[in-house]
């Protein structure tokens, strides 16, 4: 994992992959990053909350959206570029 990640972006990333497990995906797309995120205690997840966006509201939509006939393992490609473009955020913060 990348060291300029905090813990708790490694513990969304880990609960996203731990929710595409138990939800039966092959893939872990943005769904599941959310999903991570608003299960890990962090600034972001509490700002999300703040507006409304609790893992009670978000799991209804998180069910509907799981795709099983996507046939990709691992990262979908736009959930690479979302943690590209994180990489490239952080970089460019210091």
């Amino acid at each position: 994992m990348n060291e300029r990640f905090t813990q708790s972006v490694v513990r969304c990333i880990e609960n996203a992959g731990a929710a595409a497990k138990k939800y039966h995906s092959s893939y872990i797309g943005s769904e599941h990053l959310m999903f991570g995120l608003l299960s890990t205690a962090s600034v972001a997840s509490k700002f999300l909350n703040e507006y409304g966006v609790t893992m009670k509201n978000y799991m209804p939509y998180f069910v509907n959206s799981i795709n099983p006939n996507v046939r990709i393992e691992g990262v979908t490609p736009h959930t690479k570029s979302i943690f590209e473009r994180a990489v490239e955020i952080s970089y460019n913060a210091y």
